[in-house]
């Protein structure tokens, strides 16, 4: 019998409207999407609240403000700008949330720990979307992360490791065809200028790594407790204050067909500084400062 289709406008809120299409299956499950316009960011936060779980949230505009996700619901929110308008964390994903970002671009977060831009405790997807110029730091994953195709850049650290992501804690981290770019470890040099893996299982494929910074591990900082596995990626022109211009690793880490080239080390270690386990096949290591690789 297929499916039917009911149409409702569900609320006008100043210059925003929000509008609702509902599916409805011959099973009775229901999916819907909603067009969000902001401002005013009351729009988003009312439809975060009021969208039905499975749902899509289309957003036009900037919506300015500090937004959290509902527990229990999965969430697509698809397009626009979530600007936290350099005050408290962009997103919020609590436990038992489920959120995919689609072309969105998180900005402006301003936290003195980190995961400015998106702070996760539930289970967060990325696919074409944007973490840029957030002030401690673009993600904190404490649970499971997917970023796909996506630009991690220009965050900043302040008092946390991880300037781009933090993932720590017995987490998840899966990173496939994206860029991560220009993230720093700020004031305090902290480390991990890109990724900082503490707990944790990353995954990383196809992605390139250039010009970040750490005090150790200008691109990834693997700590004694984390397996990292990196392939099919770039490392270039990335920068450390002390050890591991591109990676340090004090953990498992696996670094396959990938290569690290001119990236410089103010201690040792110019492309990676390794004092855990460290595998590398068909890898090209080559023309960093002031050597390639330490204890490698």
């Amino acid at each position: 019998m297929g499916s039917r289709l009911f149409n409702r406008v569900a609320a006008l809120a100043g210059a925003g409207v929000v509008a609702s299409t509902v599916a409805v299956g011959i099973g009775g499950a229901a999916s819907a999407s909603t067009v969000v316009t902001c401002p005013p960011a009351s729009n988003l936060t009312n439809a975060l609240l009021t969208a039905p779980s499975g749902s899509t949230i289309v957003i036009s505009g900037t919506c300015t403000g500090n937004f959290t996700a509902p527990t229990g619901k999965t969430l697509t929110l698809k397009g626009g700008t979530l600007d936290g308008g350099n005050s408290g964390v962009v997103l919020t994903v609590p436990p038992g949330a489920n959120v995919t970002l689609d072309g969105v671009t998180v900005q402006h977060g301003n936290i003195t720990d980190n995961g400015a831009g998106i702070t996760n405790h539930g289970t967060l997807t990325l696919r074409n979307s944007t973490v840029t110029q957030n002030t401690g730091g673009g993600i904190n994953n404490e649970a499971t992360a997917t970023i796909a195709s996506s630009h991690i850049t220009n965050n900043t650290a302040v008092n946390g490791a991880g300037a781009g992501v933090f993932t720590g804690g017995g987490t998840t981290l899966s990173v496939s065809s994206s860029t991560f770019s220009g993230n720093n470890g700020g004031p305090h040099a902290e480390d991990g200028g890109a990724v900082y893996a503490q707990d944790a299982n990353a995954t990383i494929t196809g992605s390139a790594f250039s010009n970040n910074s750490a005090g150790d591990g200008g691109a990834i900082f693997n700590n004694d407790t984390s397996a990292v596995t990196v392939s099919g990626s770039s490392f270039k022109g990335n920068r450390a204050s002390f050890d591991g211009g591109a990676i340090y690793n004090g953990g498992q880490f696996t670094l396959q067909q990938s290569t690290v080239t001119n990236n410089s080390a103010g201690t040792d270690g110019g492309g990676v500084f390794n004092s855990g386990t460290f595998n590398r096949s068909g890898s090209s290591i080559t023309g960093n400062t002031p050597n390639d690789c330490t204890g490698c």
